[in-house]
């Protein structure tokens, strides 16, 4: 194509064209999902988190060299609480030495307060309060969850490495009564709020999947409460129960129906429990292949978090979740379904262990992937070019006349 030497807006124009069209089919930097927070929930000794170092350093590393990101340590309201008003100092020591290790293997950490409302799991709760389905009726009950809140989020405001906290886990109610939707969200703003006095950190609380849309029914005042959506998400089969979803078809439509839906409210999505809990090996590896396929496809997810990687395991001790652990505590092995989680994280990222001490550092080495350039499609190219040449036609035109 010739261009005039006197018409340098000629070239201009048909550049800017090309540009213009090439750009609209090239991809946006804002359009491309970036996973951060890929990990597991990490159980230590029914978790009191008494682990060894030398225990956490080989596991943070393998981790950091497998690309793991993310550490979910789980704290139950009987661990903080010894009895009404009489906090365990030692035990939320042991949480911050778990989180600094970490640090060192630039792992972040999400802190879950662990509750469980059903009749039969008041075990995860002070004596004194009994099931945690008291937090709605009873506000003594409430006023002392808020405050054991308040003091571990102080102790736990300057550990840099947190990433985030979850202030509740699960809430849910039975029957769908309006009150009890209430003062559970009524709750769960106090909380938040409280959190918010304390610690500019991401704040969230933890809810059943398949119930959330059910009970909570995007409520604006309890979103507003949330730094974005955490759910506990699961296939649960039943053949008498329609509400959870039964198999992976149902998962994948309805975790997608509200990862759409909170992208259109301005809220992310992590999955902050999956998993399966079986002794076979074969059987839990595949589960795993099936869920971190879905969250591969699915938009608006920040992260998920395997359930679990269990370091608990004792035989004098009664709380073990061996069978559900991508970690086997008593071969001290990995198993099969740890290797999906692997392959469903996207950032390439390898650490060079220089020494294992609790006073030796490790020398990290990053290798990502930089961004990926935006392209010009061919196709967009040629389009460009014969937009191009019609605007110097025009040009041209007008000179002449």
């Amino acid at each position: 194509m010739f261009l005039h030497h006197r018409c340098p807006r000629a070239f201009g124009c048909l550049f800017f064209s090309i540009i213009l069209v090439a750009s609209a089919d090239a991809p946006s930097f804002a359009s491309q999902q970036t996973t951060e927070h890929v990990g597991v929930s990490y159980f230590t000794l029914n978790h009191f988190y008494d682990t060894p170092t030398e225990t956490l350093e080989t596991d943070f590393a393998k981790f950091r060299n497998d690309g793991i990101s993310t550490i979910a340590i789980v704290l139950f309201w009987y661990n903080l609480e010894l009895s009404k008003g009489e906090y365990d100092q030692q035990f939320i020591n042991n949480v911050i030495r778990v989180c600094k290790v970490a640090d060192m293997y630039g792992l972040e950490v999400m802190i879950d307060f662990h509750t469980l409302v059903n009749q039969e799991d008041s075990w995860t709760n002070p004596a004194y309060v009994g099931v945690a389905m008291r937090l709605i009726t009873d506000p003594e009950i409430a006023n002392a969850y808020v405050a054991m809140l308040d003091w571990a989020l102080t102790q736990l405001k300057d550990v840099k490495n947190i990433w985030a906290f979850s202030v509740l886990n699960e809430p849910w109610f039975w029957p769908l009564e309006e009150w009890r939707k209430t003062n559970w969200i009524n709750l769960i703003t106090e909380i938040t709020n409280t959190a918010r006095q304390i610690t500019n950190k991401p704040v969230t609380i933890r809810f059943v999947s398949a119930l959330f849309e059910r009970d909570w029914n995007w409520d604006p005042k309890l979103l507003a409460a949330l730094d974005f959506i955490s759910l506990n998400a699961r296939v649960s089969p039943s053949k008498t129960n329609d509400v959870y979803w039964n198999n992976f078809d149902e998962y994948r439509i309805g975790l997608l129906q509200i990862t759409q839906k909170a992208a259109a409210l301005d809220k992310q999505v992590e999955i902050t429990e999956f998993g399966y809990a079986t002794y076979n090996d074969t059987l839990q590896a595949d589960m795993y292949r099936n869920y971190t396929d879905i969250f591969d496809s699915t938009p608006n997810l920040i992260g998920w978090l395997s359930w679990c990687w269990d370091r608990s395991y004792d035989p004098n001790r009664a709380l073990n979740f061996v069978d559900a652990s991508m970690f086997d505590p008593i071969t001290e092995t990995t198993r099969p379904a740890y290797l999906y989680l692997i392959k469903s994280i996207k950032t390439e990222t390898t650490v060079t262990q220089v020494e294992v001490s609790t006073s030796t550092r490790t020398t990290e080495t990053k290798t990502a992937a930089p961004p990926p350039i935006p392209g010009f499609p061919i196709e967009a190219v040629l389009i460009g070019l014969l937009a191009g040449a019609a605007v110097l036609m025009q040009i041209r035109r007008r000179r002449r006349a």
